[in-house]
């Protein structure tokens, strides 16, 4: 009973942490990870499929850009359908039709001609396999020259296709570039997901000092697999020029364990790993961090208990 008790907790607190995290969807950002090029190349799983189809219908502009990546795709398929043009058969087939009329009526003629103009006819006859042979010498060069027409068509054909290819190409290799960013982004999510909820996680909480009483933030540490994450939404924005820097307290020695980035501010942030700690400290500190606390400006302090 208990032990369902706490995987009920821990389901509870993924759903409210996930709630948390899609409330806090960055437009750009979301774009950007390509997310929307794989749900039109039918490269997502269930669950995306169902996150892009949410966030889609509450975002005008996640719409348009999955309409705008969808069109993209139909016109790359649409210029792999190159047909010749519909009246290139007809016309070649006139030509020859044209050359064998020829011949047919010079055969009927000579049946119709009288017995006694045979020695005059086999002259003639002569004649006219010369014309025949000047008829299709012709029509043969003309379909040589329609060839090589048609040739130069399909040669130009080609080289618009291939220019289409290549734009599509760089379409989709900047799709893939997006969609390697996406599946990074999720993996930190999940990363942090399992700094809240994971049961091998331990959570210290550090303390405003002094000088700063009001200020509040949260350790979850996995010293086994040297993981630590910091929840810094209790933090004040720094003032310009400074920065918050982790310190892991391992006796007396203090060790930088990273410099905390503001765009991560309200959210967590994972630091550098740790495997030794008997306390967690953040300082105020000049842009980029120091190589020793300014214990002066010591804003947060918490055992490991």
């Amino acid at each position: 009973m208990a032990a369902w008790n706490r995987e009920n907790k821990n389901a509870k607190r993924t759903k409210r942490f996930k709630k948390y995290i899609f409330s806090r969807v960055n437009v750009k950002e979301y774009i950007e990870s390509g997310i929307l090029e794989a749900y039109a190349l039918g490269q997502v799983s269930d669950q995306e499929r169902q996150e892009v189809q949410c966030l889609t219908s509450i975002y005008p502009e996640l719409k348009e850009e999955l309409e705008s990546v969808q069109q993209n795709l139909d016109e790359y398929a649409k210029a792999h359908a190159q047909k010749a043009p519909s009246d290139l058969k007809a016309k070649i087939l006139a030509q020859v039709r044209e050359t064998e009329q020829l011949p047919v009526m010079e055969a009927v003629k000579e049946k119709a001609i009288d017995k006694t103009q045979e020695e005059r006819l086999d002259a003639g006859r002569g004649q006219n396999r010369n014309k025949s042979l000047v008829y299709w010498s012709v029509a043969a060069s003309f379909l040589f020259i329609l060839g090589l027409g048609l040739s130069y068509w399909q040669f130009n054909e080609s080289e618009k296709l291939a220019d289409q290819v290549e734009e599509q190409s760089l379409k989709l290799e900047g799709a893939l570039e997006k969609l390697e960013k996406r599946e990074n982004q999720l993996a930190k999510v999940d990363r942090r997901l399992n700094a809240l909820t994971g049961s091998d996680y331990k959570r210290i909480p550090l303390k405003g000092t002094e000088k700063f009483n009001s200020s509040y933030a949260e350790i979850h540490w996995n010293k086994d697999a040297e993981s630590v994450f910091i929840n810094v939404s209790g933090l004040p924005t720094p003032p310009e020029g400074k920065q918050y820097q982790l310190w892991a307290l391992d006796g007396d020695q203090p060790i930088s364990k990273g410099m905390i980035e503001s765009e991560d501010a309200g959210t967590i942030q994972e630091m550098l790993a740790t495997a030794k700690a008997d306390a967690f400290a953040i300082t105020l500190e000049k842009e980029g961090g120091v190589e020793k606390p300014t214990l002066e400006q010591m804003v947060v302090l918490g055992k490991v208990s």
